[in-house]
C-alpha cells in the first residue's frame, strides 16, 4: 500500500465533507425517512477510502468531528505499530462534541495489524491495533481515563462471558457454641454449657459459581464438603453416661477441672452470597457481602473427655467412647456477613443453627445447637 502524506490524507477528508454538505437530494431523502447510501467510497492510487454515513444525525456528528486530528493520530498510531512490530498501544486522546461514539478503522499496509479509532464523549478516544492472525484475540487498549489489558472482541468492546463461572473456595471457621431449647439459651441444668469453653470448629472446601454473565456479578453460590466440631462442655460438676437407651447428666464424685462431649460430623454447605462491593468492569466485586444458606452432616464420632486430680496419681485424664445418642444426621440454617470476594473471605461473623435436634427423640434433652464466631478466610 502507497503511504500518503498527513497533507495528502487531511485533504481527501476536507474534499469529502465538502461533498457531503453539498447533497440537498440526499437531505431531503433523509429528512423525509428514506434511506441513505450505504457506503461512500474514495480512492486513491490502488486503495480506498470507506465513509458509512447511516442517517441525517450521524451526518451532522460528522461535521463536529475534528477528521484533521483523527487522521493525524491513527497515521501516527499506524507507523509506530509497523515499526515496532508489536500491538502495544500507547495513550491516545482525540476529542468528540457528539453524544454518540464514532469509529475510523484503517489497515497499515499489510495483513499484520489494523488501527481503529473510536471516539466518545465519555472515554474519549480508544485506539485498538489487532494482529489478524494471532488466535488469542488479546487485545490492549487505552483512553484517556483508564489504561489496562482484557481479552475481547474487535467489534464489541464490552465483557465477554470468557471468565471462570466456577471457583474454587475455602472456609475456616472458629466460634462457640450453645444448647438451644423453646427458642432460648439452656442454663440452671445439669446439662448446662460453659459459655467460652463451649467451642466451634469447622472448614470446608469447594466451589463458588457465579450466578450472572459477566465476573463482577454481585450474586454468587458457595458449595463443597468439610467437617466440623461441636465440644459442649458442662457447667456442671457432672458426667454424660449412656444407660441403655437414655442419655443421663449425673453428679460426678471426682471434683472434675473439665468434663465435655464432642462430637465430629461430615458436612455439606450451600450458601447464597451478595457482594455489596463496588463494580469492576473486569474483575469481581469485593467488598461487603453478606450471605445465607443450609447444611446438612452426617456424625462420624463421638467421646466424652473428663480432666481431674487425684490425690495419688496427679491430673488423670480419662475418655469414653460412645455415640451417647447423639444423632446421626444434623441439618440445619447458615449465615455469614463479612468483607471479601465472590471466591475469597477476609473476615466475616457467621452463624449456625441446627434444625435437628441434638439428641435422638426421646433418648435425651431436647435441645438444638447453636454456633456462631467468626470465619478467618
Amino acid at each position: 500500500m502507497k503511504k500518503l502524506s498527513i497533507f495528502t490524507v487531511t485533504k481527501l477528508f476536507a474534499v469529502l465533507l465538502s461533498f457531503l454538505a453539498s447533497l440537498p437530494l440526499a437531505s431531503n431523502v433523509w429528512a423525509a425517512g428514506g434511506n441513505p447510501p450505504d457506503t461512500i467510497v474514495v480512492s486513491f492510487g490502488s486503495s480506498k477510502m470507506y465513509m458509512v454515513v447511516q442517517n441525517m444525525q450521524d451526518r451532522e456528528m460528522l461535521k463536529n468531528m475534528n477528521l484533521n486530528e483523527i487522521v493525524q493520530k491513527t497515521v501516527a498510531t499506524m507507523d509506530s505499530a509497523q515499526k515496532s512490530k508489536s500491538n502495544i498501544t500507547n495513550k491516545q486522546a482525540l476529542s468528540s462534541t457528539t453524544g454518540q461514539s464514532t469509529e475510523l478503522s484503517v489497515g497499515s499496509g499489510g495483513s499484520s495489524t489494523t488501527a481503529r479509532v473510536r471516539t466518545t464523549d465519555r472515554d474519549g478516544c480508544f485506539v485498538y491495533k489487532e494482529q489478524k492472525n494471532d488466535k488469542s484475540n488479546t487485545w490492549n487498549w487505552s483512553s484517556n481515563n483508564n489504561s489496562e489489558s482484557h481479552h475481547d472482541n474487535y467489534d464489541n468492546d464490552e465483557e465477554k462471558p470468557s471468565y471462570h463461572r466456577f471457583e474454587s473456595v475455602t472456609g475456616f471457621y472458629l466460634g462457640l457454641n450453645n444448647f438451644v431449647a423453646d427458642s432460648k439459651l439452656v442454663s440452671d441444668t445439669k446439662y448446662s454449657l460453659n459459655p467460652l469453653g463451649s467451642r466451634y470448629v469447622g472448614f470446608f472446601l469447594g466451589q463458588n459459581v457465579a450466578l450472572g454473565h459477566k465476573q463482577h456479578t454481585p450474586l454468587s453460590l458457595d458449595f463443597g464438603l468439610g467437617m466440623n466440631w461441636n465440644n459442649f462442655m458442662f457447667q456442671e460438676n457432672v458426667e454424660i453416661v449412656k444407660n441403655g437407651n437414655l442419655t443421663e447428666f449425673v453428679d460426678s464424685d471426682k471434683d472434675l477441672r473439665k468434663s465435655k462431649v464432642t462430637s465430629y460430623y461430615l458436612y455439606a454447605p450451600v450458601m447464597l452470597k451478595y457482594n455489596f462491593g463496588k463494580k469492576k468492569s473486569h474483575s469481581s466485586r469485593n467488598g461487603l457481602y453478606v450471605a445465607a444458606g443450609a447444611y446438612a452432616g452426617y456424625r462420624l464420632n463421638t467421646y466424652s473427655k473428663q480432666v481431674y486430680y487425684s490425690t495419688t496419681d496427679g491430673k488423670q485424664k480419662d475418655h469414653f467412647r460412645s455415640d451417647y445418642n447423639f444423632n446421626n444426621i444434623r441439618y440445619g440454617l447458615a449465615a455469614e456477613i463479612g468483607l471479601g470476594s465472590r471466591y475469597g473471605t477476609d473476615f466475616a461473623l457467621f452463624g449456625s443453627y441446627d434444625l435437628s435436634p441434638v439428641f435422638e427423640s426421646g433418648q435425651g434433652p431436647v435441645v438444638n445447637a447453636l454456633n456462631f464466631g467468626l470465619r478467618i478466610f
